[in-house]
């Protein structure tokens, strides 16, 4: 069986996924230290934004096709990025009850702020795709 593009992408997606959820479950004593601040932001947010950031390119990648008109794009970057949204807030819940991390709020926006930004490099390739074409 020939692996396609879109399973090699989905297969990256759910790899991706697992480590996030992993990453944020460990015990920060098996993480090493880093700095505490990197130009004046806290490493911890760094580490979200990253951590974030891929998830719409390789859900994109998965699931949106530059066959599909425009709009139909758009709603399914909305679906996968309301996914997203429910993932980085489950880990945060998740976080809070292992005893060992803490829930916070702080760590979910940087999330989000994150993923907004790999939203944008997913509409701009979207939309380059689509003017070659």
């Amino acid at each position: 069986m020939k692996l396609d593009d879109k399973r090699i992408y989905r297969i990256l997606l759910l790899l991706y996924i697992g480590a996030v959820v992993i990453l944020c479950l460990m015990n920060p004593e098996s993480l090493p230290s880093v700095e505490r601040l990197y130009f004046g932001l806290p490493a911890d947010k760094i580490v979200h934004f990253i951590m974030f950031f891929p998830y719409p390119v390789l859900a994109g990648l998965s699931f949106m096709h530059q066959d599909f008109s425009i709009l139909r794009n758009l709603t399914i970057l909305l679906v996968l990025v309301v996914a997203g949204a429910g993932m980085a807030y489950g880990t945060e819940v998740l976080q809070g009850q292992t005893g060992y991390r803490s829930y916070d709020l702080t760590d979910f926006a940087a999330d989000m702020t994150g993923m907004a930004a790999g939203v944008a490099v997913t509409l701009i390739f979207t939309i380059i795709q689509k003017i070659r074409k």
